[in-house]
């Protein structure tokens, strides 16, 4: 039987090496593209990419096509996070986050009307944040680009309906995984506690993205697109 393929950006990341091992458990084929690996699993395939190489997008996947077979799925967990404020965010910063958080989403996403690229009722996920529908101080940056990929999955998901390809967001809250217990060690004791008192469920699992995005690329999900699912435990609710 012919494994699901799922093309996944960031898959060095907290969360997208999470997925990595999650969805290669369940018999998908992964391949990851990134500058840099940090996993060898079985149905793991990584493939050194700068997502900042637009101009190659295409080229790329076509490589990957050719050697795996089309793509069923499109998982984008690349993410940039650039805390600063507004004042001294300089144009490389917008470009920075922008590239990383949206454009090559977008690109991709693009790709997904090639017939030869992406198999027919594809579908795709792009982890958001809860900042793209919040904000706070010293996140100009990363909300606003955030946000953009909300508008984009709303307006795709028009266009690729006429392929029945699904495409929607997943706005995760607070993830206790690695990225906070190492945030944690760099402030005071009582700012994490601040934190997870403001999660009236406690706060997220990777897990729950898993579960998440296992659902809405599955084919139990033949009605859900153009969505940002918002996973936060209830912190968007206070």
């Amino acid at each position: 039987m012919r494994k699901k393929i799922i093309l996944l950006t960031g898959p060095s990341g907290s969360i997208g090496s999470s997925i990595v091992k999650y969805f290669s458990k369940l018999n998908f084929k992964i391949l990851g593209i990134s500058r840099n690996n940090q996993l060898k699993l079985k149905n793991y395939f990584h493939y050194k990419f700068d997502l900042h190489n637009f101009d190659l997008y295409e080229k790329k996947i076509t490589e990957l096509v050719k050697e795996h077979g089309k793509i069923d799925y499109f998982i984008h967990s690349a993410g940039v996070l650039n805390l600063k404020p507004i004042n001294i965010v300089d144009k490389k910063d917008i470009y920075n986050s922008f590239d990383i958080n949206i454009f090559s989403a977008f690109l991709i996403i693009k790709l997904m009307k090639n017939k030869k690229l992406f198999n027919k009722k594809a579908g795709a996920v792009i982890i958001s944040s809860i900042m793209s529908e919040l904000g706070d101080s010293g996140m100009s940056l990363y909300s606003s680009s955030k946000a953009a990929c909300l508008g984009l999955v709303r307006s795709a998901a028009i266009e690729l309906s006429k392929e029945k390809k699904r495409i929607n967001c997943i706005s995760p809250g607070t993830i206790n995984n690695v990225m906070f217990k190492k945030f944690s060690k760099k402030v005071n004791s009582s700012k994490v506690n601040e934190l997870k008192n403001k999660y009236p469920l406690g706060l997220g699992r990777n897990l729950d993205i898993n579960l998440c995005i296992e659902y809405l690329i599955s084919d139990n999900n033949n009605w859900i697109t153009g969505q940002n699912i918002v996973l936060d435990g209830g912190f968007s609710l206070k």
